[in-house]
């Protein structure tokens, strides 16, 4: 999910546990004068799915 609000782009991934569940979320925000949306998700959507996968692995 991403959205543009006041000038903050933000871009959250959704964190499961193992039912499928959704029980927190990673969110990664930047100001449009220092991103774009098309920046946020090319250089930090890869990473943040990698980090929810490896948190979602420890989640009991």
């Amino acid at each position: 999910m991403s959205r543009e609000y006041r000038h903050i782009y933000t871009l959250a991934v959704p964190i499961r546990n193992r039912r499928g569940r959704c029980i927190a979320a990673l969110n990664i925000c930047g100001h449009s004068s220092q991103t774009s949306l098309e920046n946020l998700k090319s250089k930090h959507l890869g990473d943040a799915l990698d980090v929810v996968r490896k948190l979602e692995s420890a989640i009991p």
